[in-house]
């Protein structure tokens, strides 16, 4: 009865959440024996059919049968919770290998097929660089904020020129100037400051290097330089990330590219420096403004006074020159007259 309770977990006895199994193990004379499993299950079965006790256990809390029937039970019920979770960590396991196979280089069979993956690289590093100058899409690293660095270049250009710009209006630069304008008086007006000695001011400032092989050599040209070179190392810093992102599987290509790239963004560097310098010696034959409002303003001093100089003249608005820039040209029915 005892034994019963306890398999039956009844009252205080220990409660086990699968609960207990009775079985018939072989005696040690039945396994000197070699006694068959079906003799063994057979005398279980008459043991628990005869037995006053345990006869009185349920089917299920009895046999080795009911033992087998209630693992397979368990394991059934456990990999059947574990299937969606294991088909989750398949697909998890699947998708990366997915996205790993995609970063492995494809198999070109022919030149055609090379040039067009060449083509499509460069093509993403184009997009991308698009995207970095227009400001497009944000990145983490501080080397692809190109226009960002480029203020802080140019920025730094002009604190370089207003650091080397004295005071024009100091004693030292007043005297200075007035010894210049000494020396060219009587060839402009007393109260403007001549072109002449504009230009010397500005020389001696701005191209205090200068010379027969360099003449817009100094603080300008050395500056620009400057400001040039460090857009050219900024930009072949982001070109060497986007390279690296792009086309890392392919070491001989990119090797390839980098050196292109270096070459191509060296050449455009020199070509602007030769361009900012033909400027500058432009500056100093003839110093020069791009404020239109300022040339608008001379133009209209002109016209006025063509326009006064005709009338005394007592020349037909017909017959007039019509002056364009520096230049006079004819009206039309003097063309036609003369």
């Amino acid at each position: 009865s005892d034994i019963v309770s306890r398999i039956k977990m009844e009252g205080k006895h220990i409660q086990l959440q699968m609960g207990f199994i009775a079985l018939r193990c072989r005696t040690p004379s039945e396994v000197k024996k070699g006694v068959s499993r079906e003799a063994a299950m057979e005398a279980e079965a008459s043991l628990f059919g005869s037995h006053p006790l345990l006869s009185q256990l349920p089917d299920e809390s009895r046999g080795l049968n009911s033992l087998v029937r209630k693992i397979v039970s368990v394991q059934a019920d456990r990999v059947e919770a574990f299937i969606p979770e294991i088909k989750q960590l398949l697909n998890a396991k699947l998708l990366k290998e997915i996205a790993e196979l995609g970063r492995l280089a494809p198999k070109c069979a022919d030149d055609v097929a090379r040039a067009s993956r060449v083509n499509i690289m460069l093509r993403e590093i184009d997009l991308e660089l698009h995207d970095i100058i227009s400001g497009a899409r944000h990145f983490e690293q501080n080397k692809l904020h190109l226009p960002a660095l480029w203020v802080d270049y140019s920025e730094s250009f002009g604190n370089k020129v207003r650091e080397s710009t004295p005071d024009f209006l100091s004693p030292e630069y007043h005297s200075k100037l007035s010894l210049r304008l000494k020396e060219v008086q009587g060839t402009s007006l007393p109260n403007f400051m001549s072109s002449t000695v504009f230009r010397k001011t500005l020389s001696d400032v701005f191209f205090a290097d200068s010379s027969k092989f360099a003449p817009a050599a100094g603080v300008l040209l050395d500056a620009a330089t400057a400001f040039v070179g460090k857009m050219q190392d900024s930009m072949q810093g982001a070109l060497d990330l986007l390279v690296d992102k792009t086309i890392e599987d392919f070491p001989r290509l990119d090797s390839f590219v980098r050196e292109r790239v270096l070459e191509l963004l060296a050449a455009k560097a020199k070509s602007v420096v030769v361009s900012v310098e033909a400027v500058f010696k432009a500056e100093l034959v003839k110093p020069h403004t791009f404020n239109h409002y300022y040339m608008d303003t001379v133009t209209k001093v002109r016209s006025a006074i063509m326009e006064t100089s005709l009338q005394l003249m007592g020349a037909d608005k017909s017959k007039r020159a019509v002056r364009i820039g520096d230049r006079v040209t004819c009206g039309r029915d003097w063309v036609k007259l003369y």
